[in-house]
């Protein structure tokens, strides 16, 4: 037995496209992709760690860390991990000479614009390019060196 509505009416069910269903389909959607954009970001930060820290063995055992990020598997990595972000291979540039910061080598992402911008990093901070809302323009770079503050 159907309720009561008032004016002695039947209830009448949402149609797809109403309004009244879009909005739940749409708030579940957005959680969802962030809680996978949120599980790509862990995945390709524990994959970077793991490149940074082969690098340091590479370049104990060398002298110099390696041109390309493929000299470091099978020997120091099995493979090496993605860029689950932009969905292909994180970028590596080995410097001639140090940088600003005192590095020998950029390991970053492009980020979710999937543009390379050369390491660019904002002034928000490194991981900026993959969790912040205005990413154009930027990468996020793992070796990113740290302020004394933090």
């Amino acid at each position: 037995m159907a309720a009561e509505v008032a004016g002695g009416a039947e209830p009448v069910a949402p149609e797809a496209g109403d309004a009244r269903l879009d909005w739940p389909l749409e708030q579940a959607r957005i959680e969802l992709e962030g809680a996978l954009a949120l599980g790509d970001l862990r995945t390709t930060v524990a994959g970077a760690t793991r490149i940074m820290l082969a690098l340091e063995v590479y370049r104990a055992e060398h002298g110099a860390y390696p041109a390309e990020l493929a000299a470091l598997s099978p020997e120091y990595l099995p493979e090496i991990p993605a860029d689950r972000i932009a969905g292909r291979p994180l970028r590596y540039t080995r410097l001639d000479e140090p940088d600003e910061a005192g590095r020998r080598y950029l390991l970053y992402s492009v980020g979710q614009d999937g543009q390379d911008d050369g390491g660019r990093t904002h002034r928000f901070g490194p991981t900026y390019a993959i969790v912040g809302r205005d990413h154009q323009g930027y990468d996020c770079v793992f070796n990113h060196p740290r302020d004394a503050a933090e």
